[in-house]
């Protein structure tokens, strides 16, 4: 894809590999045409393959020149990507761009941009926002969880324990010391609270039994 073609308005496309196997398994695709919302493109060339990231191909896209989609599918909002040569000259690069972009679009100095700049660091302040909001919530979930689930075990612990006052009162009378008596009954504590936790599910081998 040229200049001339681009500044012609010509019906060209450079398409993705995955978009190449797709349609053309035979690989018989250079000069065929292809149609992109019922409008016809030539194919010109393929793009070089560049798998999948997050989840995402890379490889299924298609790129027309910006004249043929204004005068086909009317006036849009482009997006310019631009690749720093170096992480360190990330920033650097950013203000170059903002300084071009506002000398292109006749921005006054005393006005704000009316265009957005995203950086890679931008996505990754909004992935970590929305994980720790996710955390966030977890950690909620989780405390409601153990806060139910203790009042369950602490009412079970009572009854239990108004229930064997007698037990407790022989144990006693024949020597038995309270931190004793408090330890047996935190064991079965945590006893009840590890099967409580435990699936409920067993296998069908272990239940034909």
């Amino acid at each position: 894809m040229d200049e001339f073609e681009a500044a012609h308005h010509r019906p060209v496309v450079v398409i993705g590999r995955t978009i190449a196997t797709k349609l053309f398994p035979e690989g018989n695709y250079l000069g065929s045409e292809v149609r992109i919302e019922q409008q016809p493109f030539r194919i010109i060339g393929v793009l070089r393959e560049r798998g999948k990231k997050l989840g995402n191909d890379l490889d299924a896209k298609a790129l027309i020149p910006m004249e043929s989609m204004i005068k086909r599918f009317g006036n849009w909002e482009p997006a310019i990507v631009v690749k720093a040569a170096s992480p360190r000259l990330i920033e650097e690069s950013k203000d170059q761009v903002i300084q071009v972009l506002r000398a292109r679009r006749g921005v006054p100095a005393e006005d704000d941009n009316d265009f957005d700049v995203v950086s890679p660091d931008r996505f990754t302040e909004i992935f970590r926002n929305a994980t720790a909001a996710t955390a966030a919530g977890l950690t909620g979930i989780a405390s409601i969880a153990l806060l139910v689930g203790g009042i369950g075990i602490m009412n079970i612990m009572l009854v239990s324990v108004t229930e064997r006052t007698k037990e407790i009162g022989i144990r006693k009378a024949v020597g038995a010391r309270q931190h004793i008596i408090l330890r047996q009954f935190l064991v079965e504590a945590v006893v009840l609270t590890s099967l409580g936790g435990s699936s409920p599910w067993r296998s069908p081998r272990s239940s034909s039994g």
